[in-house]
């Protein structure tokens, strides 16, 4: 799979072993379903916002981590390849999101928080975000949408 960072290698397994088992059970549903068409399959997959590369210079990668696990891997990773350097992280949290518990997940392995809101929305304000991150000496500033 391109890019989708390597948490996402055993989802994609699953999903290949679940689909290819459901063709061999049932090939009406599925047919034409094999190895090769499965293996071309992934690596066409495109999984936009998941572990992106969206810039090389400076590297700047967009991830819509949404859960705490989430969170947790997409930090493990920017921070291996980020090591030694503590990357900037830019985060946005929706209000039913535990903003404590996500920014504790990230505060080991992350340099300055840059706070702003997420589109459509349903945002933590970008202060809460600060203040909190902050509280567990994380650095952190505010972007405010005009």
């Amino acid at each position: 799979m391109p890019s989708a960072g390597p948490f996402s290698l055993p989802n994609a397994a699953l999903a290949t072993a679940a689909t290819l088992l459901l063709a061999r059970r049932r090939p009406r549903q599925l047919p034409g379903i094999d190895r090769l068409r499965a293996a071309a399959a992934l690596r066409g997959a495109r999984l936009p916002a998941r572990f992106e590369t969206v810039s090389h210079a400076p590297q700047v990668v967009r991830d819509g981590a949404h859960t705490l696990r989430s969170i947790r891997a997409v930090t493990r990773e920017v921070a291996r390849r980020a090591a030694p350097r503590r990357p900037v992280v830019v985060l946005a949290l929706k209000s039913d999101k535990p903003l404590k518990r996500c920014l504790r997940a990230l505060a080991a392995a992350v340099g300055p928080v840059i706070a702003t809101t997420v589109p459509g929305g349903r945002s933590r304000d970008p202060e809460e975000i600060v203040a909190a991150a902050r509280a567990l000496d994380l650095p952190a500033e505010p972007v405010l949408q005009g």
